[in-house]
């Protein structure tokens, strides 16, 4: 397995609470094998109940509960503050098909002994569906996220999961105009089909201003959101 350095300002200190039950996820290892480390580290604890993550927590900071369905901590020592999460699956609500579909619109069930893959099968992008053991730096990768990164391209992590999310569409815009990614085929083909009306005008701005303001040229965005048949609707 491949393994990588993930250091961060408390990296150990997540280690001796939850030793090799605590992954960092997402977007952080991403940019760490981009090449681009963040300053951002969301956090993943397998195998230890809510409860007991916040009483070892609590020792030594501030702990917020987001939500306990969710399984979402936010967690802050020396002024910097920490998502960490149980692994969790989300469900889709059911709805009638004239329903219009928001990024709300999941049942979302936190399970601390899930198996971690089934974690990262949620996640939208490949890219995105990776893990990082932060007691040796072992590569969690079952979709070829690396790989992805690697050759500069977006992918679905789960096809027939995408359409169930239509933010997911704004987003393949945002990832591909600031990490300068392309966007595989696939992804505006089923695109087209997605009926984006049911999003909020909150959650489309902040999407498009992040195009706007992190793109070293955002005009890739706006194109990929035409492609993506966002502008139209």
């Amino acid at each position: 397995m491949k393994k990588i350095e993930p250091e961060f300002r408390h990296r150990q200190l997540f280690v001796r609470l939850f030793g090799p039950d605590i992954y960092a996820v997402g977007g952080f290892v991403r940019d760490l094998l981009r090449g681009v480390p963040s300053e951002e580290v969301d956090l993943l604890v397998q195998g230890h109940p809510l409860e007991e993550i916040i009483k070892k927590l609590q020792a030594r900071g501030k702990v917020d509960l987001v939500g306990k369905s969710f399984g979402v901590i936010k967690f802050t020592v020396d002024g910097h503050t920490y998502d960490l999460a149980l692994p969790r699956k989300d469900e889709p609500s059911q709805k009638e098909e004239s329903q219009l579909r928001s990024h709300k619109d999941f049942i979302i069930k936190a399970d601390p002994y899930l198996p971690l893959e089934k974690d990262l099968e949620r996640r939208d992008f490949r890219c995105n569906s990776l893990a990082m053991r932060l007691a040796d730096g072992t590569l969690i990768d079952p979709f070829g996220g690396a790989e992805d990164i690697k050759r500069r391209v977006i992918r679905l992590t789960n096809p027939e999961a995408f359409p169930e999310d239509p933010l997911r569409v704004l987003r393949a815009a945002r990832f591909a105009s600031v990490l300068e990614f392309s966007i595989d085929p696939e992804i505006y083909l089923i695109a087209k089909e997605i009926n984006l009306k049911g999003l909020s005008v909150e959650r489309v701005n902040e999407e498009l201003f992040k195009i706007l303001l992190l793109s070293r040229r955002p005009s890739r965005g706006l194109q990929e959101m035409l492609k993506l048949n966002v502008l139209k609707q």
